[in-house]
């Protein structure tokens, strides 16, 4: 995760967009465990398909940064939850701890981003306000803070990406997450293929962060580990990736719980009183 300042702000640009990344084990690192059932790539997809078509999600992210010359090593937790469809509707708390500027708090309600914390002080004019950021500006600064809340940290992509599975699935046992029991598989993901594969209105979004997985030096095959409940959802999903020398090198890895499918996102969107508009405070 890169720090950069503007007009005095720190605030954060990740490589190959991170938030959301989910899910894999290292082709190596992947043990083999006992007891899973026989599954074939298709499982995995139709997994992908499931949870997405639930409409929601509640969400657990810890990622580990190591290795990199340019971001520092250290952890990063997430937690709340997001819709797939349309409304588009998101809400999380990202607490960044060593690598960066404390916690911060967003909501994404369709084309509007509301932040805080004390990475966004400086521009709301303390770290209690709200920072609102119009999702289709073509502002410099717009841009940039939009890499927050698009690619890989909008929770849809990460199970895009699992539309990419493909070749010979391994059994690795099973496992009770957040009190339920899921099935693990490791499975090679194709993004290219799973570019292919998603609904059209998806394919812009995917598209854009692959670009930007080529810019970072970031293969586009990977090798996962994907975690299903008995009712074909999506539990676990975690990736380790290689980040090219464009970004320090290193590797970033994420492990993303998820639950309480198709539940309504509970944000309460910040009023007019409690907000500063980003245009209206921007350099």
């Amino acid at each position: 995760m890169f720090e950069r300042h503007l007009g005095g702000t720190i605030f954060f640009v990740r490589p190959a967009r991170w938030f959301a990344v989910l899910v894999l084990a290292m082709a190596g690192a992947v043990a083999c465990g006992s007891g899973a059932s026989a599954a074939s790539a298709g499982t995995i997809r139709d997994a992908a398909e499931k949870t997405l078509a639930s409409g929601s999600a509640a969400f657990e992210m810890r990622v580990v940064v190591e290795g990199s010359e340019q971001i520092p090593s250290g952890e990063i937790t997430a937690t709340g939850a997001a819709s797939y469809a349309e409304p588009r509707l998101m809400h999380g708390t990202f607490d960044f701890g060593d690598i960066a500027v404390g916690t911060i708090e967003m909501i994404v309600e369709e084309d509007f981003a509301y932040m805080r914390g004390e990475a966004f002080a400086r521009l709301a004019g303390d770290d209690a306000t709200w920072l609102r950021v119009d999702l289709t500006s073509t502002d410099a600064t717009a841009q940039q803070l939009q890499d927050l809340v698009s690619g890989q940290n909008d929770a849809a992509v990460l199970l895009y990406y699992l539309f990419g599975a493909d070749g010979d699935v391994e059994p690795l046992g099973t496992e009770t997450i957040g009190g339920v029991e899921a099935t693990g598989y490791g499975v090679t993901l194709d993004l290219d293929a799973a570019l292919e594969r998603v609904p059209a209105e998806a394919r812009e979004a995917l598209g854009l962060n692959l670009d930007e997985f080529t810019d970072g030096g970031i293969e586009h095959v990977l090798q996962a580990e994907v975690w299903i409940d008995d009712e074909g959802f999506v539990r676990r999903l975690v990736l380790v990736y290689a980040l090219g020398e464009a970004v320090g090198g290193g590797e970033i890895r994420v492990t993303t719980d998820l639950s309480a499918f198709g539940e309504p996102v509970d944000v309460e969107i910040p009023s007019n009183d409690e907000v500063v508009s980003l245009e209206d405070v921007a350099p």
